[in-house]
């Protein structure tokens, strides 16, 4: 069995820990992630060639893709990649993906074990030279499942803010703000865990840090529901009461 990670660091684990050598280059990386992310149904010779080698004629990129589902085959097994017409896709008996693992959780309804598959952005700091037709299929695919996750993270953490478990939805929601530091929406939800829990003045230090990073990197304006319940907070530590309630929508 083999484990390939996409999510976070791209590599290919197997019994001895991670491979080195041909199934570590980054041509090699991409066939198995178009492979891996094509699931049951596969993926067209015609297309993977079209990603990987887009500069070749067809013919040409088809007798490179042969080679490098052969030479795939040799490390990881010959039943790794099997074909069908012509489609190719992996065996997830012997190759398995945190891709595979995090979207199986999420059918599951155990958005849990699925927020903890993520490990990080989809083929992150990973590149093909030579293949913008690739780079684009990546980051279609890093939009698509970075969207899966931060919805994940949003219903875990209300439904821990329904079952009256304010410092659960703080740490979601804070998990939430670290995956899109620029989410208004985020640092106010996690502010408002923070005081249900009665955590004033970390509520608060969350906020300053939207506010700095809002002023900072994108030259904005703080929101004026920022404002003015970095304002209650502010006045509430001085006199010491709550803030007033902040509901977002």
């Amino acid at each position: 069995m083999y484990t390939l990670h996409l999510l976070g660091s791209v590599a290919v684990e197997g019994p001895r820990g991670l491979l080195t050598g041909y199934p570590a280059q980054p041509r090699q990386l991409a066939l198995i992630a178009l492979l891996s992310t094509a699931g049951a149904s596969g993926c067209t010779r015609d297309k993977l060639g079209f990603y990987l080698w887009p500069e070749v004629a067809q013919h040409s990129a088809r007798h490179s893709l042969a080679d490098a589902i052969y030479r795939l085959r040799q490390a990881l097994g010959t039943e790794a990649v099997s074909g069908a017409g012509f489609a190719l896709r992996l065996n997830p008996d012997v190759v398995r993906s945190d891709v595979e693992s995090f979207l199986s959780a999420l059918e599951d309804g155990d958005d849990e074990r699925a927020v903890a598959a993520y490990r990080g952005p989809f083929l992150e700091g990973f590149h093909l030279g030579g293949s913008a037709e690739f780079e684009r299929w990546r980051e279609t695919e890093a939009h698509r499942l970075a969207a899966r996750f931060e919805l994940a993270l949003e219903t875990l953490a209300e439904r821990a803010g329904m079952a009256h478990n304010p410092r659960a939805a703080a740490r979601w929601w804070a998990r939430a703000s670290a995956h899109d530091r620029f989410n208004t929406r985020f640092a106010l939800s996690l502010a408002g865990s923070l005081c249900e829990a009665g955590d004033r003045g970390n509520a608060l230090l969350a906020l300053r840090k939207h506010a700095d990073l809002l002023r900072n990197e994108l030259r904005m304006e703080v929101p004026e529901d920022v404002a003015r319940l970095m304002s209650d907070l502010r006045v509430g530590g001085r006199r010491g009461r709550r803030p007033r309630s902040h509901t977002v929508t």
